[in-house]
């Protein structure tokens, strides 16, 4: 009992086949695990972007906080300044209407007694 030709090309064929099937199943197998890593790293990247959006948010925040406590010590100190100033010139205002009057009263005493020379 030889086997036919056609036989033969019959089992040749269906091996082929069930061979080229299972490469196709494997190829399947292959790109859904290559496309669950690339998921897998999607998702790694995302949440690496997302930690350093965070991160950079805080050291924002922080930059922020620093900045307007400066600003803030910078213009108290100003107002200090001013107020001080301001203080420093009523007081020179003050002493200058003193000594002002002063030297009017001087100067009336001095007609005064001149009108009584007289």
């Amino acid at each position: 009992m030889n086997p036919s030709p056609v036989s033969f090309a019959e089992i040749f064929w269906n091996s082929a086949r069930c061979l080229f099937y299972q490469q196709l199943e494997k190829m399947k197998q292959d790109l859904d695990q290559v496309k669950q890593e690339i998921k897998q790293d999607l998702d790694q990247v995302q949440q690496e972007i997302k930690q350093d959006l965070d991160q950079v948010q805080q050291e924002f925040k922080q930059d922020l906080d620093q900045v307007k406590q400066e600003f803030k010590q910078d213009l108290d100190q100003v107002k200090q300044e001013f107020k001080h100033d301001l203080d420093q010139a009523e007081h020179e205002i003050k002493q200058d209407l003193a000594n002002l009057g002063e030297e009017q009263r001087s100067s009336f005493s001095q007609a005064q007694d001149q009108i009584d020379e007289l």
